[in-house]
């Protein structure tokens, strides 16, 4: 957790390093799904975020969005990165489903856009 949060801590100083934000983006879903103990689950978890993501890269890259979505992004990151150290799961549970569905409002709303 400790070296995760330094990296996304580089990144809100350089929020404009796309490799650093996907690769913490990564790193940090990982994080959520890697001690799961069902293993079935651990892997459908796996691909719906290798999915999901090239959909939300493609979709946030529009210069207009990328900035706003970074520092929001980032926001939620350590806020998830704070929320684990409790070891709460009931918070840790709200967080990252606040999380997941700002992701998938983010996502949708860039789709949208790319339409136009």
């Amino acid at each position: 957790i400790v070296e995760l949060e330094r990296e996304i801590l580089t990144l809100r100083d350089d929020p404009t390093n796309t490799e650093l934000y996907i690769r913490t983006d990564i790193k940090l879903h990982e994080l959520l799904y890697v001690h799961c103990p069902n293993a079935y689950l651990r892997e459908t978890l796996r691909r719906v975020h290798e999915v999901s993501y090239r959909i939300r890269y493609f979709a946030e890259s529009r210069k207009t969005m990328h900035d706003a979505v970074t520092h929001e992004v980032i926001r939620e990151h350590l806020d998830i990165l704070e929320i684990l150290r409790t070891r709460d799961p009931d918070r840790i549970v709200v967080t990252v489903s606040s999380h997941l569905l700002n992701g998938e409002r983010r996502a949708v709303s860039a789709l949208s856009r790319n339409k136009s």
